[in-house]
């Protein structure tokens, strides 16, 4: 069952690698957990905020999310 989803913000930036923000969205539904995002991290027009996909009913729980909460998450980088 689905408990929420990840959502990604990616903002451009001039002669750098865009930045990207991963959120994890306590909404079961996709195109409200996108706008719940949107209007958290204050997203600039420019900027891509997209579901990645869902997120388990015990991935929510275990965040201790409330419905309609969304969290910013780390996700480290792979190093070479």
């Amino acid at each position: 069952m689905i408990g929420g989803y990840l959502v990604q913000v990616t903002i451009a930036r001039e002669s750098e690698a865009p930045a990207r923000l991963l959120y994890l969205v306590a909404e079961d539904d996709e195109e409200q957990a996108v706008e719940r995002v949107r209007r958290l991290s204050r997203a600039a027009p420019s900027a891509v905020v997209e579901a990645m996909g869902p997120v388990t009913k015990t991935e929510v729980k275990r965040r201790r999310l409330k419905p309609g909460d969304a969290v910013a998450i780390f996700v480290p980088r792979n190093r070479a």
